[in-house]
């Protein structure tokens, strides 16, 4: 099953987050990339997605860390090391201009 998590960057869609069976993608949205600009130094505009094994460390540095990590953990049931549903369930609420909602909005 995959998982998506829709990218907002300074509350605009930037693009589209996946997981599907260890995949991790990132793409930009067509239209952001008129009128915004890069969500990071390490992921330039492009047509193409952007692929890897693990979760990009431009995500993974957003989620949290120490006792609110173990916090959101234990009361959101979720594995500590599931990196990615931590995100997912929590992206509305992280520090800085990226947001990731599990609905497009």
């Amino acid at each position: 099953m995959d998982r998506i998590g829709y990218v907002y960057f300074n509350n605009l869609f930037a693009g589209k987050i996946t997981e599907s069976t260890g995949i991790f993608e990132f793409v930009y949205d067509s239209n952001y990339m008129r009128i915004g600009c890069p969500i990071g130094f390490n992921f330039p505009f492009t047509q193409s997605k952007y692929m890897n094994t693990k979760l990009f460390p431009i995500f993974e540095n957003l989620i949290s860390e120490g006792w609110l990590l173990d916090l959101q953990s234990s009361i959101q049931h979720i594995d500590i090391n599931n990196k990615f549903e931590i995100l997912l369930n929590n992206g509305q609420d992280l520090v800085g201009s990226i947001t990731i909602e599990k609905e497009l909005i």
